[in-house]
């Protein structure tokens, strides 16, 4: 099966890369070989070829753009004017292909959003904070200091002062 899967892969490149869905691609070599597309997939998605699959599809949304564009004309491929059941498969059409273009070409197509943030930031309240911190800090460090130098005083009292007369 794998070996399967390494001969069709150029093959379906090729026709996604025209406009093709991978599961029409490998249903067109049905007739040839019995294919899954899931299970293609999975093998496909664990190769390094995943990367050019990837690739394939963003060219593909070119065709696609080509293909809307014939759908939003109008264009009928055997000249008649279009019907009103036309019309609104057309818009069906073009409606998919967008969210399908969308989906698979962001980069080129996907919808940009743009968020207008319009916002003061005061750091006043921070200020404040950082400040009775401080106050605090310093009322406990004087504490700590008078508290010290109560303990390192040396008591003198019972020392006589000499003369020197």
């Amino acid at each position: 099966m794998l070996v399967q899967f390494e001969m069709v892969l150029p093959h379906v490149l090729e026709q996604i890369c025209a406009g093709d869905t991978i599961d029409g691609a490998i249903n067109r070599l049905k007739p040839l070989m019995n294919l899954d597309v899931g299970a293609f997939l999975r093998w496909l998605k664990k190769r390094p070829e995943w990367a050019l699959y990837l690739e394939v599809r963003e060219v593909r949304t070119e065709v696609w753009t080509g293909k809307m564009i014939q759908h939003a004309k109008g264009v009928l491929e055997d000249g008649l004017t279009p019907s009103p059941n036309d019309v609104s498969r057309d818009k069906l059409a073009v409606d998919t292909y967008w969210k399908l273009i969308q989906s698979q070409n962001k980069k080129e197509y996907g919808d940009t959003k743009q968020i207008e943030i319009n916002q003061q930031i005061s750091i006043v309240g921070a200020l404040d904070a950082a400040r009775a911190r401080a106050r605090t800090v310093i009322d406990v460090d004087a504490e700590v200091v008078s508290e010290h130098r109560q303990l390192v005083q040396p008591d003198w009292s019972g020392i006589e002062e000499e003369d020197e007369d």
